[in-house]
């Protein structure tokens, strides 16, 4: 296997491309990919402005140990809702503050919330 020192850096939100990792020094390679941090790409942010991020976990999934990144399998839907709209429904959540939740496949159905993939 070829050494890498280039890397894809992946939105920890919409997990698409949002930039390149270079390095060299600190380590032998790179994996090809990546969520290195919970910044948001651009376009999230844009999205993160005009309300809150919902995306559709497996259902089960479980938190991370304590100081590490919640990354809990995907199920590929996501909508945002507007903070007018999230905040009927869920009242004063953590979600206003940080802009996003992940809600599990069981509750964003029964949300009636749009399914993009086929889960």
């Amino acid at each position: 296997m070829e050494k890498s020192h280039v890397g894809m850096e992946l939105c920890y939100f919409c997990q698409e491309a949002k930039g390149v990792i270079l390095h060299k020094r600190l380590a032998k390679t790179v994996p090809h990919e990546g969520i290195y941090n919970s910044v948001p790409c651009d376009e999230c942010a844009e999205h993160m402005k005009q309300g809150i991020i919902l995306i559709s976990i497996e259902n089960g999934q479980t938190q991370p140990p304590a100081g590490e990144l919640p990354n809990p399998y995907r199920s590929g839907d996501w909508v945002v809702i507007n903070e007018d709209g999230f905040t009927k429904a869920f009242g004063d959540h953590p979600a206003l503050k940080s802009r996003m939740a992940f809600v599990d496949d069981n509750a964003w159905d029964k949300m009636g919330l749009p399914r993009h993939t086929n889960s």
